[in-house]
């Protein structure tokens, strides 16, 4: 599954004679699996072996981590989850949200629906700040 997600990518690294670098592909990929019955309904033949919501851990140099929370869907529901913890609607928080599936990073305050940032302007405020 990650292999398909990423050919493209490697092919056009290769053609550039460029090094390949990974960006959420794999997050991507999980989420996927995450969200197949396949994997998570513990009567086929995978048995359920993982469930729930990706934990995401962002580990910077001398251990330096930032968590963020996932934005997950339970069913119908839409909930944020921290760590494998389901954060109720009533609860405020103040790790950065992101998304899985599409690659946005919500903003640390819970319920703002003017703080979504893409991946790839947040990849230029790294590069810029020299990151």
């Amino acid at each position: 599954m990650l292999r398909d997600m990423i050919k493209e990518k490697v092919k056009m690294s290769n053609n550039e004679a460029k090094k390949f670098h990974f960006d959420y592909e794999p997050l991507t990929c999980l989420a996927t699996m995450l969200s197949d019955r396949e994997f998570i309904d513990r009567r086929r033949a995978k048995r359920g072996a993982i469930g729930g919501a990706p934990q995401v851990c962002k580990v910077y140099p001398f251990l330096r981590t930032l968590t963020y929370a996932v934005e997950w869907d339970i069913g119908e529901k839409f909930v944020y989850s921290i760590k494998g913890r389901i954060i109720p609607d009533f609860e405020n928080f103040t790790f950065p949200g992101i998304n899985p599936f599409t690659g946005v990073v919500r903003a640390a305050i819970k319920g703002r629906p003017d703080d979504f940032v893409s991946f790839s302007e947040l990849g230029q405020a790294r590069d810029e700040a020299g990151l």
